[in-house]
């Protein structure tokens, strides 16, 4: 008979019920071992079990802290649903940095994804546990960050859908970032618990959430040394979104304006398709931002002061400008615009010349135009394009420009303007370097948004007005696909 070990000794059942009249000590000792060993098997199955079925909810909303976050007690997932459908859309915090402006951009050129393929993105291995499995679940992170910028309220759907078979943290990090967005990162923390040191979050989503859970802001003070996913692309445009709305309720134009325009121009560059309502919202918000910003004599943009002398008139000034500048583009309608001023000037009004570069872009996957100057977006609009591929990606230059223009169509008769067969509306701006093509207006306003035209772009009639009236004659156009 071997021997066993005074262990095994206690938790031997007696053979005999008077043994344990005998020797009561022992029969004490064996009920304080087994409990304590049960109490250790429960605690070993919660700790390996327990964190993938649950959430913590920290102490108070105000526990921004993995410490705070760890003090909770536990939510279920039906409890994080039912938080989800009540989450509403609070305010984001701090002022943009710099940096901001031009994260979005940067983010897009790190992912290198095509525009709208929904493909599994595995990400950067996790900290310290080198190269992830390669049929690691990591869901549909393009689908993810297009449901975060503009749908969050479809989550819910989306995990009880196509991402049904997300792991439990995963879905926790996607239940985490949709706070982020919808509500706050004081809300959002007590969702976070277990993401620190999951092996199925990536350094650049981890680096995200817990920098702006620490910062307290929309994003994180220090940029992650990590190149982003799809799904953090997403939650960053959109808390830049609402920071944006920030700045333009609290009237800060230039910074709403700057914003707005990394926006709309990320949107272009983002792997997912683009969505026309939020192009809508974020071109009718740049509007309102910059008449406040480019648009107002006191804006912050790069200009010089030009004083008006007796006899001048804004053709004159703006002859005098070229003279002085040759290689500068302007328009008399541009001064006018930036400076709020009519046609009439009087002797020693002082006019700010804008120095940006006005230029122009058509995006024709999104159908949309930008007017720009320099790199920020000034105005934008929905537009139509041409039939069959018919409007050609390239470089061209702005060429003739016509009020009320006729049209002549090639092998057609003269069609004047106002006539019902005339399809140019109101206005006419060549591109020097096509084969006819151009912008325009339109009597067909219902048009706009699709493939209509015959290979030109066509804009709204009120829209082509104020191109027409802000884009000089030899500033660049770009067309792209």
């Amino acid at each position: 008979m071997g021997i066993r070990s005074p262990v095994w000794s206690l938790l031997r059942w007696p053979a005999r019920t008077s043994n344990l009249r005998r020797a009561p000590e022992h029969n004490s000792m064996r009920g304080l071992v087994l409990f304590l060993l049960g109490g250790a098997v429960l605690y070993l199955a919660w700790a390996n079990y327990g964190q993938d079925s649950e959430v913590a909810v920290g102490d108070g909303v105000g526990a921004t802290s993995t410490q705070g976050v760890a003090r909770g007690r536990m939510m279920s997932v039906t409890e994080m649903e039912a938080a989800l459908r009540e989450a509403g859309g609070g305010e984001a915090g701090a002022a943009v940095g710099g940096e901001g402006e031009r994260a979005i951009s940067s983010a897009n050129r790190a992912l290198g994804n095509e525009k709208g393929a929904h493909t599994v993105v595995g990400g950067e291995p996790a900290r310290g546990e080198g190269p992830l499995p390669l049929d690691w679940n990591l869901g549909d992170p393009v689908l993810e960050g297009s449901l975060l910028l503009h749908a969050p309220e479809r989550m819910e759907e989306y995990l009880g859908g196509a991402g049904k078979g997300l792991s439990k943290t995963r879905k926790r990090l996607l239940y985490v970032l949709v706070q982020l967005v919808r509500t706050s990162p004081e809300k959002a923390a007590p969702f976070a618990r277990g993401l620190e040191d999951a092996v199925d979050v990536t350094d650049a989503e981890r680096d995200f959430v817990f920098g702006v859970l620490e910062s307290g802001r929309s994003r994180p003070r220090a940029a992650s040394s990590v190149a982003p996913n799809a799904l953090i692309l997403g939650a960053r445009m959109a808390l830049l979104a609402r920071e944006a709305d920030n700045h333009l309720r609290a009237r800060r134009y230039a910074d709403a304006a700057r914003l707005l325009s990394s926006l709309l121009l990320g949107e272009l560059d983002a792997p997912w398709a683009e969505d026309r309502e939020t192009l809508l919202r974020w071109t009718q918000s740049l509007s309102v931002a910059q008449a406040g910003h480019r648009w107002n004599k006191r804006g912050t943009w790069p200009s010089f002061e030009l004083t008006v002398e007796p006899g001048d008139s804004l053709v004159a000034i703006r002859k005098r400008i070229i003279a002085e500048r040759p290689r500068m583009k302007l328009c008399t309608g541009l001064i006018q615009r930036c400076n709020q001023s009519g046609e009439l000037l009087h002797p020693l009004d002082v006019l700010r010349i804008p120095t940006d570069r006005a230029h122009a872009l058509v995006d024709l996957s999104a159908r949309w135009a930008f007017y720009l100057m320099g790199e920020e977006v000034v105005a934008a609009w929905e537009v139509a394009i041409g039939l069959d591929g018919s409007t050609i990606p390239g470089a061209y230059t702005v060429g003739e420009k016509l009020e009320e223009p006729p049209w002549t169509p090639i092998g057609r008769p003269f069609v004047p303007y106002g006539h019902p067969d005339n399809p140019l509306g109101d206005r006419w701006i060549a591109w020097e370097g096509s084969d006819g093509l151009g912008f325009h207006g339109t009597s067909e306003p219902e048009s706009i948004g699709q493939e209509a035209s015959q290979g030109c772009i066509r804009l709204r009639n009120e829209d082509v007005i104020e191109l027409f009236e802000i884009l000089p004659r030899g500033a660049s156009i770009e067309v792209r696909p």
